[in-house]
């Protein structure tokens, strides 16, 4: 997870840099989303912030980062068999502690996309 997280700031770097580009809001599912975490917290720099949907602790030894306000939506599932409710709360601290306004909404669904993650994520994002 740490090599992928850092092959994502990678590409992002040489994205922004080659196209001019400001630094991207990322958006995940399950894993895409735990990559995204794990993103902001060794790379703090590379995001400008986060959805983070069915996301869970993606370090159990998360490095001090300074994420300075940068806005993260996680939307986690009252019913997920995967990533347990404490787990996605022990993450919103996480970033939060780390600076992040985090927003964590706890959703009547499993570990499944609902369409009620669409509707809170394009909303989100029209606020940004």
């Amino acid at each position: 997870l740490r090599r992928r997280a850092g092959e994502l700031a990678g590409f992002v770097a040489e994205a922004r840099a080659a196209y001019g580009l400001a630094a991207p809001i990322a958006l995940g599912f399950s894993n895409g989303a735990n990559i995204a975490a794990a993103t902001l917290l060794l790379h703090p720099d590379t995001l400008a912030g986060a959805v983070l949907i069915r996301a869970m602790v993606p370090l159990a030894e998360p490095p001090e980062a300074s994420l300075d306000g940068k806005p993260v939506l996680l939307l986690s599932g009252a019913a997920d068999a995967i990533v347990p409710e404490e787990n996605a709360a022990r993450l919103a601290a996480q970033l939060s502690a780390a600076g992040a306004a985090v927003e964590h909404r706890v959703l009547p669904v499993g570990h499944g996309l609902s369409q009620a993650d669409l509707t809170l994520t394009a909303r989100w994002l029209d606020q940004r």
